[in-house]
């Protein structure tokens, strides 16, 4: 082979290490035993230190979900209670980063928070988002 075919070939090498590392998903690190137990669980809702807080129930909640604005919500017939959230982008890997906005309304308290959510899980269409510093943890299935 001369070295035109060797500068080549190590071209085409380089090329496909680069394609296969950015394809890769990212690793996400179980840090917090809340972390650890909101990742075990199933139901679509807002978490808070690993427990539910609102979870989906389909007897007493509606839920919505608009893939083209990136939101999804949770409420109550009459509206009591609920639970908004935007996503600015809508993950494809887990490992990724996405800023959120979303406000949680029960019992005249309205708690409302843009925070940096990290897609720890994906099976399917459910998702799985978590905010390490509130332990703050979101599930969504679309």
């Amino acid at each position: 082979m001369n070295r035109t075919g060797i500068i080549i070939n190590c071209i085409i090498t380089v090329f496909c290490l680069l394609l296969l590392a950015s394809c890769r998903e990212n690793e996400v690190v179980i840090d917090s035993k809340e972390k650890e137990l909101f990742l075990k669980s199933q139901d679509d809702g807002i978490y808070k230190n690993g427990i539910g807080i609102m979870l989906f129930d389909d007897s007493m909640h509606q839920k919505s979900y608009n893939m083209k604005r990136k939101t999804f919500r949770i409420q109550t017939d009459n509206q009591d209670e609920y639970f908004n959230v935007f996503f600015e982008s809508m993950p494809k890997n887990k490992g990724v980063k996405i800023l959120s906005d979303y406000v949680y309304y029960s019992n005249e308290e309205k708690v409302s928070s843009s925070i940096l959510l990290e897609c720890s899980q994906i099976e399917g269409d459910r998702v799985w988002f978590w905010e390490p510093d509130e332990k703050i943890g979101i599930i969504i299935s679309y």
